[in-house]
């Protein structure tokens, strides 16, 4: 009896022959699902560990209204494909978001310290890390603030990474109001 290629190839024991691509997509799923069920302690309490007791009514994985659980939690050791791949989830629906702060300045770093008149100016002394400054007019005391006003009752600073105003008064600290 003479035999064709494709009958010997069909002949030869199933160890001899290479599997398919549909023999190993299977096998890979069934690989995935035991290493899952190791991985997530199959059997245990949910935790991990086995327990030697009878077997439990099993716990829901993902909490309902009437059992009080939190939005969507699932229990700890568990996934939620894992614990239960059929049951439908009712995500919480979103809140509008807190609408963002808006980033305020930082206190003034100066300190007024004191004033007085040279040639017939204005002369504002303010503290600033430790170091007297002496300001005579308009324009930047540093690279965060500039002088935008300077009278005799107060100096407005501007902010400049944030454009924001901060007023300083310029009373005298030695002297105190009555009330």
């Amino acid at each position: 009896m003479h035999r064709w290629p494709e009958d010997a190839a069909r002949a030869e024991p199933a160890a001899s022959r290479p599997l398919t691509l549909r023999q190993l997509g299977f096998g890979s799923a069934l690989l995935v699902v035991v290493a899952a069920l190791i991985y997530n302690g199959a059997g245990g309490d949910g935790d991990g560990t086995r327990s030697s007791a009878a077997p439990s009514a099993p716990r829901p994985a993902m909490p309902t209204a009437d059992t009080g659980g939190t939005n969507g939690a699932v229990e700890s050791g568990t996934s939620a494909l894992m614990a239960n791949p059929f049951s439908t989830f009712q995500p919480t629906p979103l809140r509008d978001p807190a609408p963002a702060a808006s980033p305020a300045s930082p206190a003034t770093p100066f300190v007024y310290v004191g004033k007085r008149i040279e040639g017939g100016r204005l002369v504002v002394v303010l503290s600033h890390r430790g170091r007297d400054v002496a300001v005579y007019g308009l324009g930047p005391l540093d690279a965060q603030y500039e002088v935008e006003k300077l009278d005799e009752r107060e100096v407005v600073l501007l902010y400049l990474p944030l454009m924001t105003r901060q007023v300083l008064a310029l009373v005298d600290p030695d002297i105190q109001e009555e009330n």
